[in-house]
């Protein structure tokens, strides 16, 4: 598809908060093009072989999309001019693709989060990271390994905190634990260990810490017994995701007969930090519980990618 095509595409799924036009670069020297320059340079605007489209998506502001007519240079830009105050960082002020079908993507992705009419579960509004942490991981059936430790290892971290302040720290708790690689965290000594404790805007528990190290070589004996962690955890479902009655109306325990089953068999395993609370929340963000609410966007698509099965919560 042509990036006309795409453009007009989007226009037909999205209207209102999807308009656009298309005109010569030539023909416009306005303050969004010197805007534009400033941000990928002049060298860029050496020919008038481009076409560009200026849009408005939903709350974004005007975006600016360009691409080169040169044979197998076609490069393209999305440049947001202005914001709104609360999706200031949805967007980034200038961004580059190279495949056209990578840009109609990124803006379907910007238009769903941004539209008023968009449902979600209420736990993710407060702050953009955790938004995107709701519409692209929780409740998605993970069968990554390295990604199963990410996600229950920041659940040990969590422990008497909130998971807010997980999600926030992710990135730290990243470059603490080489990317959560499970092989080299099981290895990790002292060193490691004051490494981790003096690293700024960690947090500081030296027993948490200890119980991640501890954990990756618990979770290396699980692999080995089960040939993967995922394996072992889709086990206790059959490899079915549970939607459990009275969920989707919001009426979620904090625990419950599942997850006491998982976390006690996690203990014998000897895994620390894996109460039943702190399992429930795993289940959940792995997708082998789908507790978001009915109402949300995000629950009827789970449904369509996940082997679901209904269960009563006093049945399991």
């Amino acid at each position: 598809m042509t990036a006309e095509e795409i453009f007009c595409d989007l226009f037909d799924k999205y209207g209102e908060d999807f308009t656009w036009h298309m005109i010569p670069l030539s023909q416009s020297n306005g303050a969004l093009v010197e805007e534009l320059k400033k941000e990928i340079g002049t060298d860029h605007f050496l020919h008038d072989k481009r076409i560009w489209a200026v849009a408005k998506c939903g709350s974004n502001g005007d975006v600016l999309y360009v691409t080169s007519n040169e044979p197998g240079k076609d490069v393209y830009y999305i440049f947001s001019l202005t914001y709104s105050a609360h999706n200031s960082d949805v967007v980034p002020k200038y961004q580059e693709f190279e495949d056209i079908y990578a840009v109609k993507e990124f803006i379907e992705e910007s238009l769903i989060k941004n539209s008023p009419e968009i449902n979600r579960c209420p736990w993710c509004t407060c702050n953009e990271k955790m938004i995107c942490y709701h519409d692209e991981e929780w409740g998605v059936p993970l069968h990554d390994d390295q990604k199963q430790f990410e996600f229950l290892m920041m659940e040990v971290m969590q422990c008497g905190l909130n998971w807010n302040m997980m999600i926030q720290k992710r990135e730290i708790f990243r470059e603490c634990f080489d990317e959560f690689d499970f092989n080299k965290v099981a290895e990790y000594g002292e060193k490691d260990i004051e490494r981790i404790l003096n690293t700024e805007g960690m947090i500081r528990s030296r027993r948490k810490i200890e119980a991640v190290i501890h954990n990756a070589e618990c979770f290396r004996k699980i692999r080995e017994e089960f040939g993967s962690f995922s394996e072992y955890i889709w086990g206790f479902t059959n490899g079915k995701t549970y939607l459990y009655t009275g969920h989707q109306k919001g009426e979620i325990p904090a625990r419950n007969g599942l997850s006491d089953k998982v976390s006690r068999d996690l203990k014998k395993r000897g895994m620390k930090y894996m109460g039943s609370i702190t399992v429930y929340s795993h289940l959940q963000a792995c997708g082998i519980i789908n507790d978001h609410q009915e109402s949300c966007f995000r629950y009827s698509q789970l449904l369509e990618i996940s082997d679901a099965v209904r269960k009563r919560r006093d049945k399991e």
